[in-house]
């Protein structure tokens, strides 16, 4: 039974956890829940005193306002307890615009629960106990529904605990005759260490910290953001879950200054010159329509950032929407470790707070008498961290409904051998029924290692040296290895002797190096200043200067002065970059390639990107949240001279694989795309200069003016009719054979008959019928191919009119079909099991038009056929190698 909201307080083992973080904590028209990481409070009705900026108590609305509180939040500190994550009232409750929530009809706003703009249907209550699990989707929660006015539009508001986590759920329904648009936003006065007006840093991942008034649209939003009381020492950590679970995308997010962001409600305008020192943030769902009596569902998550946690599953879900599981896993670790760097130290002492600790946690969130049983939890590493004792898998006996195990901890070394962002996996399995799979990641800095393999490496070493002789900045013999790097203003490889940070170069060992240590007088950059890398026009090698990963996204590109600093999507806009960069996987022995601003630039991998001008990449500084470097480090300012990936097409497309011997191409796509061009766009990807030992596909382009060239990928647009594509096997192997292949032909539309003819070769093959092709590489250089796609029925073979006549007074049949093409055919009688009967033609050549045979009724071995039914199959073959197969049922009557 619901009850009105007078009879409602704030849970009291709350109120005594919190006391002490305000001055007199609200009771009266509050409705709150907690469990033993939050506190959540939503007004009920009535003003209250607020302090503003000109510090002195002014009476503002409660009614519908929202505040939340940690109990323990991080489980793993203390730093983090029964402090509010949102600015709260003078009382200590919610109030005015601190958390608060605007439901926009047609084109008029209002905020949730103001009582001068709408009106109660259910003052916020909290919910019962039995009601569900107490850390559930469905478990204790605070709800309101009110009442949009003169708009016949309610929201329901639900406010859940899962775990360390806030489900914020807003249904709104059309009660309405007619139809209106209707749109949610959400907005929040952040607070990480208890003052009204503290300090906040968001951090977007690929982005890193944000540094002014930033906006987000569309795609460019993240999947969450998370705010820290401090970038280099945190201590209190939120996040935002925008696009995962079971959250709703909003269409725009924003940080901002509080003052400037509460109060434009929909009109919000980010300055990007802003400094902010009181930052806020806000989430906007634009209005949709919705019909009388239907309902839109809102969901995103507000809480804790310390762990990473799944409550939900697409598993047993309807279509992608992800259901509740009945347990929840949270995994905890160190976001980053910071460096002392001593080159007199090895490499995994250089690391600070290692070993570390990663802890998982599971939660029991079934009710009643299910008890999760037997419960394995195994840790996975990566290479370069190691368990330092114990064992990777733990068992948990048992957890009781409605509460957490003890939680499985390992203590776990980072080598210091390998750098970057490193994934770990957390697998969770027991009765009843658990499986649950989470990677977490730690960032680890170059300590001066790395490894260096047999046969070709792209490289960067992020390090300035006194004596930059590769031989003594890396410690290599100098007859075990060769280096080049691609000189943009020749279009030749230059023999390189000396390094320096932010160039990329070739090198080519003639032995395995597990372990190469940086000369001793080797100083990292200290990363607190940016770093510019020219780039001239044409093909560039580059690197990371740094010991600590850079998002691509973070870094700018400097065009001219007016244009000022730029971002990767402004500067590809202008035609000054392309967004793609490669690397090459030594293991692989082949290309690598992405577009994507989250991905890394991993230090001491060597990278290409291509300048359509001359520019200036920017390197940020590093803003790794809990990434600090200190010990013998040199100044960042400096300038650098510049001497998997899948196409996605709403069409189809094909890859395309060459080998020889020891080295592959697999990056490589053709396909239709009803938004690419036939000439040069996006879609089309370059292919950046080889190193020495390759096999190479390249699609030759001459005919695109500026953007000619040679490409990985091809992607046209769909017309419907015929396509061509030229393309070239380049292979510095001698008398090597060199095989094609093309995997995953089943994603190509059947409509669309796929040939390849080696030019120089004069061979022609349909590709559906093999499954690759070989030639011998000779004496080395180019080689010529095409590929047509072309829709079926313009050219390609047809088996037609197949029909079967038959006569028990003649005692025989009369078979006839219809060729578009000259063929060989194979003509068999078969069993409706399969089971071949007879076989009435084996390789006929026959001519285009119409053919006939017959048949006795007798089997192979001369024998009368029994009465009953059979199926007739006709194959027929191309010279060409295409195969078209067609089946038709028939009966045998005696």
């Amino acid at each position: 039974m619901l009850r009105t909201a007078k009879i409602f307080a704030i849970v009291l083992s709350a109120v005594a956890l919190i006391v002490l973080s305000a001055p007199v904590f609200a009771q009266d028209y509050t409705a709150g829940t907690s469990n033993e990481y939050l506190l959540v409070m939503m007004g009920q009705q009535e003003d209250v005193y607020v302090y503003e900026p000109e510090e002195k108590p002014v009476e503002k609305p409660r009614s519908g306002r929202w505040v939340i509180y940690t109990v323990k939040g991080d489980p793993e500190i203390s730093d983090d307890d029964n402090i509010p994550l949102v600015r709260t009232a003078a009382d200590g409750g919610p109030g005015w615009r601190h958390g608060f929530t605007t439901i926009r009809v047609d084109n008029t706003s209002e905020i949730f629960g103001d009582t001068s703009r709408g009106a109660w249907v259910l003052y916020p209550y909290i919910s019962d106990k039995e009601t569900g699990n107490y850390v559930g989707l469905t478990g204790q929660y605070v709800c309101g529904l009110w009442y949009v006015n003169a708009s016949a539009i309610t929201a329901r508001f639900r406010m859940a605990l899962v775990r360390d986590q806030v489900r914020l759920e807003v249904v709104l329904t059309n009660y309405d005759t007619k139809s209106h648009y209707v749109g949610l936003r959400h907005c929040c006065d952040v607070t990480t260490d208890g003052n009204i007006d503290s300090i906040t840093h968001p951090y977007v991942p690929g982005s890193g910290v944000v540094m002014a008034e930033t906006d987000y649209l569309g795609s460019a939003i993240p999947d969450y953001f998370e705010m820290y009381d401090s970038i280099s020492s945190p201590k209190v950590a939120v996040r935002n879950t925008l696009n995962e679970q079971d959250a709703t995308a909003p269409d725009r997010a924003a940080f901002g200054s509080w003052q400037n962001m509460q109060g434009s409600d929909w009109d919000f305008t980010a300055i990007p010159d802003r400094a902010v020192g009181d930052y806020g943030w806000a989430l906007w769902w634009a209005p949709a329509l919705l019909n009388p009596r239907e309902s839109r569902t809102i969901i995103t998550y507000f809480g804790m950032a310390a762990a990473t946690s799944s409550w939900t599953s697409d598993s047993g879900s309807i279509g992608s929407v992800p259901k509740q599981d009945p347990f929840c896993v949270a995994v905890q670790g160190p976001k980053s470790l910071s460096i002392d760097y001593d080159s007199s130290q090895s490499s995994d002492t250089m690391l600070q707070t290692n070993p570390f600790k990663i802890k998982a946690y599971i939660y029991n969130l079934y009710t009643g008498d299910t008890t999760l049983k037997d419960v394995q939890v195994h840790l996975t590493l990566p290479d370069g961290l190691e368990l330092v004792d114990g064992t990777a898998t733990q068992e948990i006996t048992s957890i009781p409904p409605e509460s957490e195990g003890l939680p499985v901890s390992w203590n776990v070394k980072a080598t210091g051998k390998v750098t970057g962002t490193l994934d770990y996996i957390v697998t969770v399995s027991g009765s009843p029924g658990l499986q649950k799979q989470l990677t977490r990641s730690i960032v680890v800095p170059s300590t001066g290692t790395t490894q260096i393999q047999t046969g070709w490496q792209m490289i960067s070493t992020p390090f300035k040296f006194e004596d930059s002789r590769i031989e003594e900045a890396l410690n290599l013999a100098d007859d075990t290895y060769s280096a080049s790097s691609w000189n943009p203003q020749t279009q030749s490889y230059d023999t390189v002797t000396n390094i320096a940070p932010g160039k990329g170069y070739w090198l080519k060992s003639t032995i395995d190096r597990p372990t190469t240590r940086v000369s001793t007088s080797a100083k990292p950059l200290s990363g607190a200043e940016s770093y510019s890398i020219d780039l001239y026009t044409g093909w560039n090698q580059f690197g990371n200067p740094y010991i600590y990963p850079i998002p691509w996204g973070r870094v700018r590109v400097l065009g001219t002065a007016q244009d000022g600093l730029l971002t990767i999507d402004e500067a590809v806009s202008k035609n000054l970059i392309r967004k793609t960069i490669y690397w090459w996987d030594t293991a692989a022995g082949e290309y690598s390639m992405s577009s994507d601003e989250m991905e890394n630039l991993v230090p001491w991998q060597g990278y290409w990107i291509k300048a359509k001008q001359p520019c200036q990449l920017i390197i940020p500084a590093v803003s790794e949240i809990g990434a600090t470097l200190s010990g013998d480090t040199t100044r960042s300012r400096g300038k650098a001279s510049s001497a998997s990936s899948t196409t996605k097409c709403d069409g189809w497309n094909l890859k395309l694989v060459a080998r020889a011997g020891e080295v592959e191409d697999s990056t490589n796509y053709i396909g239709i795309d009803s938004r690419a061009s036939d000439t040069y766009d996006s879609a089309d990807i370059e292919e950046p200069p080889s190193p020495g030992d390759y096999v190479s596909i390249s699609f030759p382009h001459t005919d695109w003016g500026a953007n000619s060239g040679n490409y990985l990928s091809d992607i046209r647009r769909s017309t419907g009719g015929t396509q061509t594509w030229e393309f070239n096997v380049t292979c510095d192997k001698k008398n090597t054979d060199v095989v094609l292949t093309w995997p995953a032909l089943s994603g190509v539309s059947k409509d669309y008959t796929l040939k390849m003819t080696d030019v120089d070769g004069s061979l022609t093959r349909y590709m559906r019928t093999t499954s690759s092709y070989k030639y011998n590489s000779g004496e080395g250089g180019v080689r010529r191919f095409k590929l047509v796609a072309e829709p079926r029925g313009n050219n390609s073979l047809i088996i037609s009119g197949l029909g079967i006549n038959t006569s028990r007074a003649n005692g025989s049949a009369t078979i006839s079909y219809n060729l578009s093409a000259d063929a060989s055919t194979d003509v068999r009688i078969k069993s409706t099991s399969g089971r071949m009967v007879r076989s009435l033609a084996k390789g006929r050549g026959v001519t285009r038009g119409i053919n006939n045979l017959t048949w006795n009724y007798r089997d192979e071995t001369g024998e009368a056929v029994p009465a009953g039914s059979y199926m007739l199959e006709v194959v027929a073959t191309t010279q060409e190698g295409e195969v078209v197969k067609t089946i038709r049922p028939f009966l045998v009557a005696r």
